[in-house]
């Protein structure tokens, strides 16, 4: 239920990542009842907590939260388009909401939440930005092109060095070891 949140959040990627793989082999009833399950659970409760005159305070902010709950949004409206009345709404805020996160990453890389939460909120910062891109979304493509975006890989292997301490800090301390990796390697033409 709302409030919309990381839980609604991390629901929303992956219901919207399953509803794209799945669309061609679910029927109309199915469509029909799982679309009005997610927008009653997640596509509403997100635009009433960011539409109305004082947004929830994630939705702005330069940290996971951000890109948990805005990503998450993008994801799940980007893969019901042309299926919902909401997508386009939600779209319309999550995409600029996103901006502040990416304002965040300096063209360094480095991320001041540690590796923990440098995987977790990463983890959904790019594959949103994938997902706007593959839509056609400008956005997208100007998100992965920027500096840190490129080099961010970097640090989680240079903050922790070696193969089991882990440097990071806060109630997400372990170490980056996130197919997120894969994703820089390929998405940059980087090995390391």
């Amino acid at each position: 239920d709302p409030p919309y949140d990381l839980m609604a959040g991390e629901m929303s990627l992956t219901f919207g990542i399953a509803y794209d793989w799945l669309y061609a082999s679910l029927t109309e009833a199915e469509k029909t009842r799982l679309r009005e399950g997610v927008e009653r659970r997640a596509m509403r409760p997100y635009l009433e907590a960011t539409s109305g005159p004082k947004p929830m305070w994630w939705y702005s902010a330069d940290h996971n939260w951000n890109t948990v709950t805005n990503g998450g949004a993008t994801v799940l409206a980007l893969s019901l388009q042309g299926d919902s009345a909401l997508s386009d709404q939600i779209l319309r805020l999550s995409v600029p909401g996103m901006v502040q996160y990416w304002n965040n990453l300096g063209a360094d890389g480095g991320w001041e939440e540690g590796t923990g939460y440098w995987t977790y909120g990463h983890r959904y910062a790019f594959m949103a930005a994938d997902a706007l891109r593959r839509a056609g979304w400008d956005e997208g493509a100007r998100y992965l092109a920027r500096e840190g975006a490129r080099t961010t890989g970097y640090f989680p292997l240079v903050f922790n060095p070696g193969t089991k301490l882990s440097a990071s800090f806060s109630d997400s301390s372990g170490r980056a070891a996130d197919p997120l990796f894969y994703f820089l390697a390929r998405e940059y033409q980087n090995p390391d």
